[in-house]
């Protein structure tokens, strides 16, 4: 991304999107050193309003 869309180098991380598809995305997060790969539904079981907001868990849940 950063050679794709000019981003600034000096920084460590960017993120894309979320295509809405999470049983094809995976999350890799380094705990401890070691990374880890973790399906990316688990995220949005867990924080469904921090990610979608009040009113869209509201009405689909």
């Amino acid at each position: 991304m950063k050679e794709v869309c000019g981003l600034d180098k000096s920084q460590a991380n960017y993120g894309w999107c979320f295509d809405c598809v999470p049983e094809e995305n995976s999350l890799y997060l380094k705990v401890e050193g070691e990374l880890f790969e973790m399906a990316s539904n688990n995220l949005v079981f867990y924080q469904t309003r921090n990610l979608l907001s009040g009113p869209v868990e509201a009405r689909f849940g």
